[in-house]
């Protein structure tokens, strides 16, 4: 499922990641984001017909692969709407491949619990990536929900 439903790239002239970003919802239905483990679905987020990804009890991966990519530059914004109990933990993982070949798996960290938007800055290990796996892992019994998964150049 290619765009880990929460993976939502709403322009507003800020460059991103290319092939389209991380949609959640493309046309009304989910995007290329895949289960891995656990107890995960692609379903409605906050609203009727706005898919995001619902990460149930447990142990939970999902991810979407996206290549080709070209990146503007090596420091880049993570963003994500998240809806996630106090006793889970949600963080996120970007492996990055040139060629087929993973170069680094960067983990980013999340401390909050309850709603929130998460901000967080990551780089890349070169401009020379053409691949990255997006992975959302939920840990704990509590349920959480991501929506809205972006990931744009940052520019101080």
């Amino acid at each position: 499922m290619r765009a880990i439903c929460f993976l939502v790239f709403a322009s507003c002239g800020v460059d991103q990641v290319s092939n389209g970003g991380f949609e959640i919802d493309c046309g009304g239905h989910p995007c290329d984001w895949t289960v891995v483990e656990g107890d995960g679905q692609l379903a409605d987020g906050w609203h009727t017909g706005d898919p995001a990804v619902r990460m149930g009890a447990g142990h939970v991966v999902v991810e979407q692969r996206n290549t080709p990519v070209q990146i503007p530059v090596r420091e880049l914004v993570l963003k994500a709407a998240v809806a996630c109990d106090a006793d889970a933990q949600v963080h996120f993982e970007l492996a990055w491949y040139q060629g087929g070949v993973l170069l680094d798996t960067r983990p980013v960290e999340v401390d909050q619990r309850g709603v929130f938007t998460l901000k967080k800055l990551v780089s890349t290990p070169t401009l020379a990536v053409d691949g990255l796996v997006l992975r959302v892992v939920k840990d704990g019994a509590g349920l959480a929900i991501v929506d809205e998964v972006s990931l744009e150049a940052y520019y101080p």
